[in-house]
């Protein structure tokens, strides 16, 4: 009785390729040793579940989208400051509030009160009244958008409407010092904050 062969070849190994293929290649497709198309899908598996993992990965590491009213929620807020001690007589308000009517409210606001933190003068801070006459009448915020008035106000007429919007900050200010936060604090709010302009 002759010996058995060392190995018995599988059938697909004896199959003969087809006319033009690669003998080499048809063996080791079909060879159950090497089963290269099914390592193939499992390479494509991990591929595909590393793709969504990243992915997952990345968008966790996102913040989380802000919607528009939500955004609009968040402002910075100033609160009135107390203003400047100021000596005026009646006749100094009332010549102020003249010249601040006409010269000052359309920018500014009626009475000095305004929505903004810029343009109400009375949440002017210390450096703004020390430097008023610099900046009415010789305008050294000229190229900020406020304008020199020295061709029609005199010294005296810029100090005039400062104690008028001092006057005003002051009794706006006691006003708010006698407004309860937390039980009345919408009011507070409107009366005694300005919003502070962005960019």
């Amino acid at each position: 009785r002759g010996a058995w062969p060392a190995s018995v070849p599988s059938a697909s190994a004896t199959r003969r390729p087809r006319r033009g293929g690669n003998s080499e290649r048809s063996l080791s497709c079909h060879s159950p040793v090497t089963p290269l198309s099914r390592q193939r899908r499992l390479r494509r598996s991990r591929l595909a579940a590393l793709v969504v993992l990243t992915a997952t990965w990345s968008a966790a590491a996102q913040p989380p989208a802000v919607s528009a009213p939500y955004e609009a929620e968040f402002e910075f807020r100033v609160e009135l400051p107390e203003p400047p001690a100021l000596e005026a007589t009646e006749e100094d308000l009332a010549l102020g509030a003249a010249l601040y009517a006409v010269h000052c409210a359309s920018c500014h606001g009626d009475g000095a009160v305004s929505d903004s933190e810029f343009s109400d003068l009375r949440y002017s801070p210390t450096p703004v009244h020390r430097s008023w006459n610099a900046i009415v009448v010789e305008g050294i915020y000229a190229t900020g958008g406020m304008p020199a008035f020295k061709a029609t106000l005199s010294t005296k007429d810029a100090e005039a409407i400062r104690a008028f919007v001092v006057h005003q900050a002051r009794i706006a200010y006691e006003t708010c010092n006698a407004i309860d936060q937390d039980a009345e604090p919408a009011r507070h709010q409107s009366l005694c904050t300005r919003v502070l302009p962005g960019d």
